[in-house]
């Protein structure tokens, strides 16, 4: 079962295979397996609770309100942190087929999905995929794939929950599974580039293979971290991965799931996981900070140059006159402070619409004055900056000394001379 993260700005776990869309109902076409819960023995749903089945039957019920479609929906209630499996009825299943789950959730608590198909490994289930947080009385769709490792008679299909809170709970229905092809080589490039307005991977709820340059590392969970395998837009990506130690430089290659994750397109529920080598990290791509703001650069190694601190925090806010910017505390936790310029180099993640930039490790963050640093200017200081009261600027020079006064948008509000040391009234 992977590990879960805080609904915060760190993302200190990850998602993986399983998004959450928003869409008009889906039909499914040779349906390995269709539940409306439409069919009870009793309190038990007649095509449901397989042998793997470890949830309490007095925790499932039947719904009678508000279903989805038909008359009934079932309800789970599991109060606890910890993960509770209600599985199918027996099926057949392929080797190396990808099984695509399609159902609808409403009211509260964390949902997954995973399979039992007698694997020789993981005690024959196939990894979980990622919580969805399910909350509020409006169905949202759920869609995961599956990759079945083993040809059985005796696969039992899994819907997980977990956290579940009154009055609904969670409640399901409309459960679909179908079976699919073989995993498909996809590069970054494909896996991001998209046109949807929302940032939705083309490849969202599939299995791939895929693989790239690891540029950055989450040393503080550690849950995951960054590949690229080409420069320029598009051309990064988060791996949730805590299962396979990665060094900076490692070329990857593994299988995963594509998903959304609060916005953020992610890889997760790796497998079949190889380090082919070890190369130089790709260079940073220098971007403002209203560049920044773009769907091309998730993922991606940027780096932002002078740039204004103006909010101080475990997430805190830079402005580069374009506009301002959130540093992230996924890999490196910093100590900036307000008024100081900054030149940041990171990995690009989104977060619930905010585009966070993640600084990797101390050297990322390079403290500059803001103002020319080279020859007899080079260790001059102002503080603060910017400023609203008065500004102190030191140069240690006994020679005259030009400078010119600008504000936020870069307009020149004032030029004058100093000598050594001066406070300037602004």
């Amino acid at each position: 079962m992977t590990a879960t993260r805080p609904e915060q700005y760190r993302m200190t776990s990850m998602k993986t295979l399983v998004l959450l869309t928003v869409l008009t109902a889906a039909t499914a076409t040779s349906a390995q397996f269709t539940s409306g819960f439409e069919s009870w023995n009793d309190t038990i749903p007649t095509d449901w609770v397989g042998l793997k089945t470890n949830i309490n039957l007095d925790s499932i019920a039947k719904v009678t309100s508000n279903p989805h479609g038909g008359s009934f929906a079932i309800r789970f209630i599991n109060q606890t942190n910890n993960n509770k499996r209600f599985t199918t009825l027996q099926q057949h299943t392929d080797s190396g087929s990808v099984y695509n789950y399609i159902f609808w959730a409403r009211g509260a608590g964390d949902v997954h999905v995973s399979m039992w198909d007698g694997r020789p490994l993981g005690g024959g289930y196939a990894t979980y995929s990622n919580y969805v947080p399910v909350a509020g009385n409006s169905w949202q769709q759920v869609i995961a794939s599956v990759l079945c490792k083993h040809t059985s008679d005796s696969t039992e299909f899994i819907i997980g929950c977990r956290n579940t809170s009154g009055p609904d709970h969670l409640v399901v229905d409309d459960v679909n599974i179908t079976p699919g092809g073989a995993p498909q080589p996809r590069s970054i490039h494909d896996i991001q580039l998209t046109a949807d307005p929302g940032g939705i991977s083309p490849e969202n709820g599939h299995i791939v293979i895929t693989g790239g340059i690891v540029t950055g590392i989450d040393t503080i969970g550690p849950n995951g971290y960054f590949i690229q395998n080409s420069v320029g837009p598009w051309s990064g990506i988060y791996v949730f991965d805590n299962t396979h130690p990665v060094t900076m430089g490692d070329s990857v290659t593994f299988q995963a799931s594509v998903s959304e994750y609060h916005n953020a397109t992610e890889l997760g529920s790796v497998s079949d996981f190889a380090v082919v080598g070890n190369y130089p990290v790709p260079p940073p791509q220098p971007l403002s900070a209203n560049a920044l703001q773009d769907e091309q650069w998730e993922g991606v190694l940027v780096r932002l140059s002078q740039a204004t601190c103006t909010i101080a925090d475990s997430v805190w806010t830079v402005n580069d006159v374009s506009a301002n910017q959130l540093i992230g505390d996924l890999m490196y936790l910093s100590a900036p402070a307000i008024g100081s310029v900054y030149n940041i180099t990171g990995c690009m993640l989104q977060y619930d619409g905010d585009h966070l930039l993640h600084p990797r490790f101390p050297e990322d963050i390079e403290v500059v004055n803001g103002i020319a640093e080279e020859g007899a200017l080079h260790g001059t200081t102002v503080a603060p900056n910017p400023a609203s009261d008065a500004m102190r600027i030191y140069t240690g020079l006994s020679t005259r000394v030009y400078a010119a006064l600008t504000d936020m948008l870069g307009r020149t509000v004032r030029s004058f001379s100093i000598t050594a040391n001066a406070t300037l009234d602004v």
